[in-house]
């Protein structure tokens, strides 16, 4: 995979000057992006992320310099790091999977059906048994495996697609990938209902 300065300079290269504004539009969401530009952009913050992950910190001063605009290379900053919420709320769970595969896989099993397929509020308590610092690391990676969760069963993904997302936004071993994406496809319908529900919630809410 290309490092974040060559996917960058692949992108200015194919755009001249237009490039910062194409990058610009793109981090602020703005559908004017062209296609092809928005393909050359999601390489270049695939990279992003890869240099983030590997602390590559050489190459995001090559990308201050490139990009030259202190506003602009901010919102890149904060748009990767919005990105990688996943990976960051699962660090705690990513390290003791490291040190024990089988406790990870005990603990992910104890996550669903504690707090995922149904709700033990005793379960915040014991934040350190699953290697969080606090009650609030837990809790933002409860509520992020939660919206994972919703956006599998949005997505109709199947298995094997689920195990993929998996290990690319947490990075966990390969067999706690498997054991997460077979949980939930094993208990997809009930993700497919409770995500139609939280649906229907909204609307009744924004109707009031």
């Amino acid at each position: 995979m290309k490092s974040s300065i060559e996917a960058l300079n692949e992108l200015s290269s194919r755009y001249n000057e237009e490039w910062k504004q194409f990058l610009d539009s793109y981090l602020k969401d703005d559908e004017e992006v062209p296609e092809e530009a928005g393909e050359y952009i999601e390489n270049f913050l695939s990279a992003c992320k890869e240099d983030t992950i590997s602390n590559k910190l050489d190459n995001w001063k090559k990308l201050e310099a490139k990009i030259n605009n202190d506003l602009l290379y901010d919102n890149l900053q904060n748009y990767i790091k919005k990105s990688l919420r996943a990976y960051y709320a699962a660090a705690p769970l990513r390290v003791l999977d490291a040190q024990d595969e089988n406790k990870a896989s005990e603990a992910i099993h104890s996550i669903f059906d504690n707090v995922i397929l149904r709700f033990d509020i005793n379960i915040i308590d014991d934040f350190e048994k699953y290697g969080f610092s606090s009650q609030d690391a837990f809790t933002d990676f409860l509520n992020m495996l939660d919206s994972f969760c919703s956006y599998m069963a949005e997505r109709n993904f199947c298995r094997s697609t689920i195990e993929e997302y998996v290990k690319y936004h947490m990075r966990f071993s390969t067999k706690l990938c498997k054991l997460i994406a077979k949980i939930i496809d094993d208990n997809f319908q009930q993700f497919k209902i409770n995500y139609i529900i939280d649906n229907l919630k909204k609307i009744q809410e924004s109707k009031k």
